[in-house]
């Protein structure tokens, strides 16, 4: 697939996903996929059984986030809704975000649709805990 310019991946209702698949997922994006343009991952549903867990997929993702922008991204859309991490996962996921940002990378209705604990400032391309 290393000439995919476009992908959505939705896991929903009834798709118990889980920590192992949702690290499959991203260390499988994370990898490749050197023309991908725009990114349309929709995990809201994937039931991680702790914070630690939901944590480490977190850190994953953003490390997808962070390789995907060094290559040829241009827009991602991300959707943990109903997933189980802590400010930590949020901060670990955010960390790749704002890598990907530098590099251009567009988050379209990113406060609207991600769910991640993360608020992001389009006017300065900030991204912060929510709670901050």
């Amino acid at each position: 697939m290393p000439n995919l310019k476009n992908l959505v991946l939705a896991f929903t209702q009834d798709t118990d996903l889980g920590t192992n698949g949702a690290n499959i997922v991203a260390q499988s994006l994370a990898s490749g996929f050197e023309n991908l343009e725009s990114l349309v991952l929709d995990l809201q549903m994937t039931f991680f059984d702790s914070d630690e867990e939901g944590n480490k997929v977190m850190k994953n993702f953003g490390k997808t986030a962070s390789y995907l922008g060094s290559t040829s991204l241009k827009q991602a859309v991300f959707d943990f809704d109903a997933d189980i991490f802590d400010d930590n996962g949020a901060k670990a996921f955010g960390e790749g975000l704002v890598c990907a940002i530098e590099q251009g990378v567009t988050l379209p209705n990113f406060n609207d649709v991600c769910h991640c604990n993360l608020k992001y400032d389009e006017s300065t391309g900030c991204i912060s805990l929510e709670s901050d």
